[in-house]
């Protein structure tokens, strides 16, 4: 297990260290392979607890002109994703898998492009730029044919509840889109 803690004071109990005089010169960040791994980020001063049970996860990192490209193959259990802990986990004890690419540049925005996720074994298409220097992000999440009532599983258990009275008999499509900063306590459109 990898827990990973900050508290109220912002202390963390991960501290980054400084790359040796060969990661600088070449830039390479080694590949990582996590088996069996179960990783924690716990922020209880911002409400937050993400709980994630690694099965395989192999990630690749391949420096390009633009910044650093990560070949990501994973097949986890998400035991839960929590931005606000008052409300729930998102994709509770959920399976997650997929083989996609992400993009980090040099101005050290996330980038990713129709990637193939599969969660609870139901494929979604994620598109998502987050800016970390102008502190905004969109997110694009798309799916066809989901059964109703695996598309609220996937949501928070208070959100879950405004949906018990409804059912739809036929397979759904989603298309969410979802942009705003990426500050504390703001909520997205």
């Amino acid at each position: 297990v990898i827990y990973y803690y900050t508290d109220t004071a912002g202390n963390a109990n991960l501290v980054k260290t400084n790359a040796t005089d060969t990661e600088k010169q070449t830039g390479n960040i080694p590949s990582l392979v996590f088996k069996n791994t179960r990783i924690v980020f716990d922020y209880p001063s911002r409400n937050k607890f993400h709980d994630v049970e690694l099965k395989r996860m192999e990630c690749n990192i391949i420096s390009t002109y633009s910044g650093q490209l990560f070949k990501i193959n994973i097949n986890a259990l998400v035991h839960g994703l929590c931005f606000n802990t008052t409300k729930g986990s998102y994709l509770k004890e959920k399976p997650f898998s997929g083989d996609f690419n992400l993009q980090f540049t040099k101005s050290q925005d996330i980038l990713f492009n129709n990637i193939k996720l599969y969660i609870d074994k139901q494929p979604f298409l994620f598109t998502g730029n987050f800016s970390t220097t102008e502190k905004i992000f969109s997110l694009g999440i798309k799916t066809q044919k989901i059964d109703f009532k695996k598309a609220i599983s996937l949501l928070t258990q208070t959100t879950q509840q405004k949906f018990t009275a409804f059912n739809i008999l036929q397979p759904v499509d989603i298309n969410a889109e979802l942009t705003g900063p990426t500050l504390y306590k703001t909520i997205p459109m």
